[in-house]
């Protein structure tokens, strides 16, 4: 055993020993190997189900104007995470086709791994894999480069090298048992896509300054002015924000917004008695549609 060997933790040392004890194929572990294999297919299949919800979930963002801006953004990085995934899942798939279809029982993980060298290809492939996926954006490879498992915790590490993976987890090993290995890097990759595609979802939701419902909000300094008196009118949309993108005009006059916050001073009217202002406020509201608000400030003289 080579230093690179010896450095192998107890619980890729217990890989080992599970597929040595298994390439006999004895009833019992053909029984043990299958129940994993089918216990990996359904943790597959649940996992996907979760991210196709996570993609249809960025969809709906790209569709809704409060959220549409951030998830431009954050949807293609997804999409590039996807492209990779599924890339390699069908590679995978293909091994364990080729495998499955192998009418030689006893040297076919032998002849598909090592002889026609896909050990190495795989091995390069899952390699590359978590570099594409952690390339995609600085933010998330900050967050995710050491918590994404691709072969194993420990055999990702320390990254032995193609011959080493391939010793540990292909040599002298079953059909069966390969197959079920081949399902466990799928079950990575699955998890994998699954959090990173997360990660780009919670960015819109984070990064969502909006509001679910806008409405128009005006106040005026006072509503009794003595003649020539100053009088303030604030207007926004929302709780005095930008979300929105709200234009005002007060008294006709296009007033810019401050901090979410059209202010007007006028000196109220020499003349007694009871005066208006308008204010119009055009916004677009959450569902994209453009709306409009007038409303008539009253003030009054002596």
């Amino acid at each position: 055993m080579n230093i690179i060997n010896k450095q192998l933790s107890p619980a890729i040392l217990f890989i080992v020993t599970l597929i040595s004890s298994c390439s006999n194929n004895s009833q019992n572990d053909l029984v043990k190997i299958n129940a994993l294999y089918e216990g990996l297919k359904i943790s597959n299949s649940l996992i996907h189900n979760q991210t196709v919800g996570v993609y249809e979930s960025l969809e709906e963002k790209l569709a809704s104007y409060g959220s549409k801006e951030k998830a431009m953004i954050w949807y293609p990085k997804a999409a590039i995470i996807k492209m990779y995934s599924d890339s390699i899942r069908k590679f995978i798939g293909g091994l364990k086709t080729g495998l499955a279809n192998e009418k030689s029982e006893e040297n076919a993980v032998e002849l598909l791994f090592e002889t026609n060298n896909k050990g190495n290809e795989l091995y390069d492939k899952l390699i590359a894999y978590k570099k594409s996926i952690l390339s995609v954006d600085p933010e998330l490879e900050e967050v995710f480069r050491n918590n994404i498992v691709i072969i194993t915790q420990s055999f990702d590490s320390i990254n032995p090298g193609p011959q080493n993976f391939i010793k540990v987890f292909f040599h002298d090993t079953s059909k069966e048992m390969a197959l079920s290995i081949l399902s466990r890097f799928e079950n990575n990759i699955h998890i994998a896509e699954l959090e990173t595609v997360t990660f780009c979802n919670v960015q819109v939701n984070n990064n969502y300054d909006g509001m679910k419902i806008l409405s128009t909000l005006i106040s005026q300094s006072t509503t009794h002015a003595k003649p020539g008196e100053m009088i303030e009118i604030s207007a926004g949309v929302g709780s005095y924000s930008t979300s929105g993108d709200p234009h005002i005009k007060i008294n006709g006059i296009a007033v810019s917004l401050s901090n979410g916050v059209a202010n007007y001073r006028f000196k109220a009217s020499p003349k007694p008695g009871k005066h208006s202002i308008q204010v119009t406020i055009d916004f677009i509201n959450d569902d994209g549609r453009n709306m409009t608000t007038t409303k008539n400030i009253h003030y009054t003289t002596d």
